[in-house]
């Protein structure tokens, strides 16, 4: 794997542990 494809995974890593952390919130408003 290279480091270009390493920085996607862990954008992408990031990105859908923020949308769990967004969810709830957005539900309980």
């Amino acid at each position: 794997m290279t480091f270009s494809d390493y920085t996607l995974f862990r954008i992408l890593g990031i990105m859908e542990k923020l949308a769990q952390y967004d969810m709830p919130t957005f539900n309980s408003h």
